[in-house]
């Protein structure tokens, strides 16, 4: 840095006047001379100095400039983070405005769902209503059938007893008797060609198991056209007799009505209660008769 020079005026000899602290001019030249040189000397340090300072301060304007410039530098890059971060914000913004419509639209959604699963609540407490109504209605209707159904079956036992009565007394085939077979009392449904009578309940269940042993055979040996008729056998005697036949729809026993009456009883009176569901085969069925005749 440039310092400008004091000017000192003309420097001849006779016009330097040079002057004391006290404003007195000495007379000697020596003096004087000493005294500017001091001056001098004294200008030199202070240039010297001021030149230090110039350095100094040139080194400062440097670092401020370099300062500024980083500042400057900061300073763009903040802004360029500055708008990055306004587009990030207005991003989120726009995906959060997103969100809320998308909020709102389930909510909407929830909403409906909830009224709809509301009237559905509604719809299937009506139905349950019904249904318990029909049920109740479908449990009295039961109950009152149930009650018509008792008391037929009282009036129809009363007049299947009643029928049965009037049949005994006028000794019709369907006499009363003993089962063969299970030992209880009834009334002669079924018979043998063998003469031999059971009940209805027992005559089926052992045409039943026949049937099952037929059917057996029948698998076993491959045979579709097996003659039935060794696996259908009397209760009693055990006699191959084929299919049952029922006693009032055979025309040959109804002229024997009287005769099939009395033979039915005597049975079951003196011989066929004794061989209760332990039958052993008879060996002359001849003798069960009365009569003395032959049931084949």
């Amino acid at each position: 840095m440039d310092v400008p020079l004091v000017n000192l005026g003309p420097t001849d000899s006779g016009s330097l006047q040079l002057k004391d602290s006290v404003g007195n001019t000495p007379e000697e030249p020596q003096v004087r001379l000493a005294s500017a040189l001091a001056e001098l000397a004294d200008l030199k340090a202070r240039y010297m100095q001021l030149e230090k300072s110039a350095d100094v301060d040139k080194k400062y304007v440097e670092q401020t400039h370099e300062a500024i410039h980083r500042e400057h530098l900061a300073a763009e890059r903040a802004a360029a983070n500055r708008e990055v971060a306004l587009s990030e914000l207005a991003r989120q913004a726009e995906s959060l405005r997103a969100l809320s419509a998308a909020h709102k639209y389930v909510c909407d959604e929830y909403l409906a769902m909830q009224k709809k699963v509301l009237e559905q609540a509604k719809a299937y407490d009506r139905v349950q209503d019904e249904l318990c109504a029909a049920k109740r209605t479908i449990l009295d209707e039961r109950a009152r059938h149930l009650n018509e159904l008792e008391r037929a079956t009282r009036d129809s036992d009363i007049l299947t007893a009643k029928l049965h009565a009037a049949k005994r007394d006028l000794g019709g085939v369907r006499a009363q008797i003993t089962c063969a077979f299970c030992d209880g009392e009834g009334f002669a449904t079924h018979t043998y060609p063998c003469m031999h009578v059971t009940c209805l309940d027992c005559s089926q269940a052992w045409n039943k198991a026949q049937e099952s042993n037929y059917k057996d055979a029948v698998a076993r040996t491959g045979n579709e056209h097996l003659d039935p008729k060794p696996w259908y056998k009397c209760l009693i005697c055990r006699k191959r007799t084929g299919v049952l036949r029922e006693a009032i729809a055979v025309p040959a026993l109804m002229a024997l009505a009287e005769h099939a009456s009395s033979c039915y009883l005597f049975a079951s009176q003196c011989h066929l209660r004794s061989l209760h569901a332990t039958v052993s085969p008879v060996s002359s069925p001849k003798s069960l008769c009365p009569f003395g005749i032959q049931p084949w």
